[in-house]
């Protein structure tokens, strides 16, 4: 399995915020309508991101991890406790999962920053644009929480190179 790479992060983003974007400015123009983004997406976003820390730093010192020895050769380190594989294997798919939803959910709440910047000189957008802003810079920060675990959780490479 490759690493996820940034590239495919970003276009993941872009995708989200162009098809966001055309719907959300589209509304807007035909049915002079926001759509409005709540404090609880702020709130779920955000507990999702401490649920992720929390689990992090419950694996982080079961996972495998390695070193060089002297001869430059890669010795995979044991932890002492080590997680049993399917939870393991759960905790890599849990990694891949978190940086791809973050880099759709980014990108579609800043859609909606943009789109409600439009519109600032109402209060509703204004609500929506700080709330969208907020849930956006939360949604980037399970971009990189999800890009952490799926490096703690890669296999070290046990061959000399």
């Amino acid at each position: 399995m490759q690493p996820t790479s940034l590239r495919l992060l970003a276009q993941f983003g872009v995708v989200a915020f162009s098809a966001a974007f055309v719907a959300l400015f589209s509304l807007n123009q035909f049915n002079s309508s926001l759509i409005p983004v709540g404090f609880n997406a702020v709130v779920g976003i955000g507990l999702v991101d401490l649920a992720l820390l929390a689990w992090i730093y419950s694996v982080k010192d079961r996972l495998p991890t390695s070193k060089k020895n002297a001869e430059g050769e890669v010795q995979v380190i044991r932890a002492a406790m080590p997680l049993p594989n399917l939870v393991a294997a759960r905790t890599a798919a849990l990694a891949l999962a978190a940086s791809r939803s973050g880099a759709v959910l980014s990108g579609i709440y800043f859609a909606s920053t943009v789109n409600a910047a439009v519109d600032f000189h109402v209060v509703a957008a204004q609500q929506t644009f700080w709330n969208s802003l907020i849930a956006g810079i939360f949604s980037i920060a399970l971009i990189w929480l999800g890009l952490w675990l799926e490096r703690l959780c890669r296999l070290p490479n046990s061959r000399p190179e």
